[in-house]
C-alpha cells in the first residue's frame, strides 16, 4: 500500500507539471534536516551518495502534531528498496525508519511524504557506515567478550535454504545482560533480544547472510557471551485422513512443570516480548514475521 502511495505521488506531480512543487535536497552522512510538507509540495525528494555495502539509517519524525511520515529509499536506478511508515522499533510511533545495506555505488533517493494527508514539519536524519566486519559463525559453538567500550560483536552466518536454523545466545558470566540485534542480508532487523541468562532464535528456511551484533545492556558493563547455531529438522508432512473414532476419556495428566514459553511471529505483523503481562511492561525483545523465539 506504501509503495502503491509512493507511486501515485510521482505520477501525479508529472502529470501536474509545474503546478505542484517537491521540496528536499543533496543529503550526506550525519545530516540532520527540517523539511515541511504542504499542499502544494506533498513530496519531498533526497539524494545522497552511497558506497555498496554501507549501511544506511535513515529516520523521518513528524514535527508538526498529526502528520505521520512515510520514507522511501530508491536505488541508482529508481528501484525501490525499501520503504516504512511507522519505526517497527517503536511500537505506537508514527515515524518513519529505514535500515538498508546498499548493493551498488551511486546516488540513492529517499521519497517524504504524508500518510494522513496532514501538512506541516519534519525531520529527516540520514547516517551511514560501513558494514563492520563479522566472525563467522559455523556449528562450533563461539565465545566472546562484549563491553568495557569496545565495538558490538558482529557475527554472520548463512541461511539454511533447506530447513530452519536455530541461534541461541547465552551468557556466560552470571547475571550479565546483553542485546543482539539480528539483520537479514539487506540489514532489515529481523529480531531484538534481550537477556541476561539464554535467548534462542529460529529463522525460518531461507537464503542469504544474517549478521547478530551484539552489546551490553548496560555500557558500563562486561561480560562474555557464547553463540551457537543449530540445524532445526524440517516439519513432517501432515499424516493422511482418517475415518473419526470415538477416543476414550483421556488420562489424566501431570501438572505441567516447564517455565520454557516458545513464542512464533507467523506474519504479517512482528510480535513485541515484554518483561510482564501487559503492554504497561518494557519491550524487551521483537520477533518479525515467520521467526520464532524461546
Amino acid at each position: 500500500m506504501k509503495a502503491r502511495i509512493m507511486i501515485a505521488l510521482v505520477f501525479f506531480l508529472a502529470l501536474l507539471g509545474g503546478a505542484v512543487l517537491a521540496q528536499g535536497g543533496a543529503l550526506n552522512y550525519g545530516d540532520n534536516v527540517v523539511g515541511t510538507l504542504s499542499a502544494t509540495s506533498p513530496l519531498a525528494f533526497y539524494t545522497f551518495s552511497g558506497t555498496a555495502g554501507d549501511r544506511v539509517t535513515i529516520e523521518v519524525i513528524g514535527i508538526t502534531p498529526g502528520l505521520d511520515p512515510a520514507a522511501s529509499l530508491n536505488s541508482p536506478t529508481q528501484q525501490q528498496l525499501a520503504n516504512n511508515d511507522n519505526d517497527p522499533t517503536e511500537p505506537g510511533s508514527t515515524d518513519a525508519l529505514i535500515i538498508h545495506n546498499l548493493p551498488q555505488n551511486g546516488i540513492y533517493t529517499i521519497l517524504v511524504n504524508s500518510v494522513s494527508g496532514v501538512s506541516g514539519d519534519y525531520l529527516i536524519r540520514l547516517n551511514g557506515q560501513a558494514v563492520m566486519p563479522t566472525t563467522g559463525l559455523t556449528d562450533s559453538p563461539v565465545d566472546a567478550p562484549v563491553g568495557s567500550g569496545a565495538p558490538p560483536q558482529v557475527f554472520s552466518f548463512n541461511a539454511n535454504p533447506a530447513a530452519p536454523t536455530s541461534l541461541t545466545i547465552s551468557a556466560t558470566t552470571p547475571g550479565f545482560g546483553f542485546q543482539a540485534v539480528v539483520r537479514d542480508a539487506n540489514g532489515q532487523i529481523v529480531a531484538l533480544l534481550t537477556g541476561d541468562t539464554q535467548v534462542s532464535l529460529t529463522l525460518p528456511a531461507s537464503t542469504g547472510t544474517y549478521t547478530v551484533e551484539v552489546t551490553p545492556t548496560d555500557p558500563n558493563t562486561t561480560g562474555q557471551v557464547q553463540i551457537s547455531l543449530g540445524q532445526v529438522a524440517a516439519a513432517a508432512p501432515p499424516p493422511p485422513a482418517q475415518t473419526p473414532e470415538v477416543a476414550a476419556p483421556p488420562a489424566q495428566q501431570e501438572p505441567v512443570t516447564s517455565e520454557t514459553c516458545v513464542a512464533r511471529a507467523p506474519g504479517p505483523q512482528s510480535v513485541n516480548v515484554r518483561n510482564g503481562p501487559g503492554t504497561d511492561f518494557n519491550i524487551i525483545g521483537q520477533i518479525q514475521p515467520g521467526s520464532m523465539v524461546d
